[in-house]
């Protein structure tokens, strides 16, 4: 499942009753163009929909403060990993017309609905508000430019 490691650091931060600061970079994340959070995948909305439902079920669970706010940003930016991975990769085989369908129809249903809704933006990157602005007019074109300049970069 993309994005487990999400689920596993909401378990461990919940139940951990201890933590360390450690200011040392001991993780190194390489970049490959090749892997598997940048191919084109057919069903990363409907994996993302499962994802964000066991992440929504933990934590109203939980009653945790700023839940809802944390939650739409979540959702957000699983969201532009869906459009970045499915509707607008170079690799979608889809004519433009039927991925701009596609894309409205997540748009429509929730959680999708609800966060673009709801989302506080403060805070984010003018690219990142950008991108939220496009989504909550469902401006397809405009976000299919960015993203694909945004590769070429």
């Amino acid at each position: 499942m993309k994005s487990e490691d999400a689920i596993f650091n909401m378990y461990v931060y919940h139940y951990a009753t201890k933590g360390k600061w450690c200011n040392k970079p001991l993780y190194y994340y390489r970049m490959n163009a090749e892997s598997a959070t940048h191919r084109y995948d057919v069903d990363v909305v409907e994996t993302y929909e499962k994802h964000l439902e066991l992440i929504y079920e933990f934590y109203a669970e939980k009653s945790y403060p700023d839940f809802e706010n944390d939650y739409n940003v979540r959702v957000f930016f699983d969201m532009i990993y869906c459009i970045v991975n499915k509707f607008c990769h170079i690799n979608n085989p889809e004519h433009y017309r039927d991925r701009n369908k596609e894309f409205l129809r997540m748009v429509k249903r929730d959680p999708f609905q609800h966060s673009l809704e709801s989302i506080k933006t403060k805070g984010f990157s003018i690219p990142e508000k950008i991108l939220a602005f496009c989504m909550k007019k469902k401006f397809f074109l405009c976000m299919n430019l960015l993203i694909h300049i945004a590769q070429s970069v």
